[in-house]
């Protein structure tokens, strides 16, 4: 905690739905040690595109009542395409408070990191990872001059 960050992300991972449970019961001591240095938490599930609606209710209610200050939307082996992280990123956004921020990562495999990561946007999300030039690792994430031009451009923000 010394390190300097002043934010952490804890990504429950989604390997199975009872995976997926055992974590969220840990989660609520992991949230309060990490306030108790005063540092941020983003919280959220990774393979999210491929986990039930029900589970993803489940998992964001929970990550919320924990005290975690922001919600991420993790397409993390970038399976998804953009009208279904559009719709994921309106429910998530159903589910948290209206003033927490909502960031999405996305990655690359089938060449959509950065149309799906503008489809966040307009489902909700207010924040976006991005990296030069789309490095990352497996096939990359969302270029980030390719989602600030766009969202630039495009979307006059």
């Amino acid at each position: 905690m010394e390190a300097g960050s002043d934010n952490f992300r804890i990504i429950l991972m989604y390997l199975n739905e009872k995976t997926l449970l055992e974590q969220l019961k840990a989660f609520p001591g992991m949230v309060d040690y990490i306030h108790s240095y005063k540092k941020e938490i983003c919280f959220g599930m990774s393979d999210m595109p491929r986990a039930s609606m029900d589970l993803i209710r489940k998992g964001y209610t929970e990550g919320v009542a924990a005290g975690a200050d922001k919600a991420g939307l993790f397409d993390t082996f970038g399976v998804a395409n953009a009208a279904t992280m559009k719709y994921l990123s309106t429910k998530v956004r159903e589910i948290i408070p209206p003033k927490m921020n909502l960031m999405t990562h996305c990655h690359n495999t089938f060449g959509l990191a950065v149309a799906n990561s503008l489809a966040c946007v307009e489902g909700g999300t207010n924040e976006v990872d991005g990296v030069i030039n789309g490095y990352g690792d497996e096939a990359g994430n969302a270029s980030l001059e390719e989602c600030a031009v766009a969202l630039e451009d495009l979307y006059g923000n």
